[in-house]
Order: structure tokens, then C-alpha cells, then sequence
């Protein structure tokens, strides 16, 4: 029941679309859940460096992972348009600049779906690139932390 209750909010907040329907599951964690997946901070504000000295590094389960490849691919898919794909984009009305807004929302789209099931939790990581890793890879590091 608690499941249902959330996941209508969450549709709410998110948009009730297709992608969310196929993509999107709320489930409760239990305290011993394996945390099997990370994403590590590669630049902006979550970065090491950057806000701090240290990465953040966002433990996540195996079963989030559709999700969060599905954020990834928006992610490349923005950081390739904003690159070179779409060098007319600056001007407005253009077509370039459109489909550089499109790509943009989509990926803000992907990001709720992350804040939605409690991955991203503070706006700093919605301006960050992320990478997928393993936590044994942070463990031990100076210039990573690891958050549960």
C-alpha cells in the first residue's frame, strides 16, 4: 500500500509518461541490501575540487540500474550536443537550439527519476558529470567519499 502511495506521488512529481511507467519501481530497501553500484563525480560541483576537496561517490542498487543507464545516456547525449553536435544551438529559435532544449529536459527528466527513488538528494548533483563504478574503487581514497 505504502509502495502504491509513493509511487503515485512520485508519477506526480515526475510525469506520468510512458518512460516512468517502464522504467520506474518503488521499492522499500531493507538494512541489508547490497549497495552493489556507484556513480563517482567526474566534474562540476560534486567533483573533487570543486565545492569540496573531496568527490561525492552515491552508492546505488543493482535493481536502480536501468535508471540510472538511462541517465547516463542522457547525460552523454547532452555533453556530445553541447559540444560539437549542435554548434548553431546559441541562437535562438534556431533548430539546433531547440533540439539542445529537448536534450537538456530529457536529461532533467532522467535526473527526477533519480531524485525520485532517492539517488540524487541536493541540487549540486543534478550540476555534476557522473561516472558508473564500483565502491571498492573509493575505499581507502582521500579524494572520494563514499555516501550510504
Amino acid at each position: 500500500m505504502i509502495e502504491q502511495k509513493l509511487r503515485d506521488a512520485l508519477k506526480e512529481k515526475v510525469g506520468a509518461d510512458e518512460w516512468f511507467d517502464d522504467h520506474v519501481e518503488v521499492i522499500t530497501v531493507e538494512e541489508d541490501d547490497d549497495l552493489d553500484w556507484c556513480l563517482f563525480a567526474v566534474s562540476g560541483d560534486c567533483a573533487p575540487g570543486h565545492m569540496s576537496d573531496v568527490g561525492e561517490v552515491i552508492q546505488f542498487d543493482a535493481k536502480h540500474g536501468a535508471i540510472v543507464a538511462d541517465f547516463l545516456r542522457a547525460q552523454l547525449e547532452w555533453d556530445l550536443a553541447s559540444s560539437f553536435e549542435l554548434p548553431g544551438a546559441y541562437k535562438l529559435g534556431s533548430e539546433e537550439q531547440e533540439k539542445k532544449s529537448a536534450i537538456l529536459e530529457n536529461m532533467y527528466k532522467k535526473g527526477d527519476a533519480l531524485e525520485a527513488v532517492g539517488i540524487f538528494t541536493h541540487k549540486w548533483q543534478r550540476r555534476t558529470t557522473w561516472a558508473l563504478g564500483e565502491p571498492e574503487e573509493f575505499e581507502g581514497r582521500d579524494d572520494y567519499r563514499i555516501k550510504s
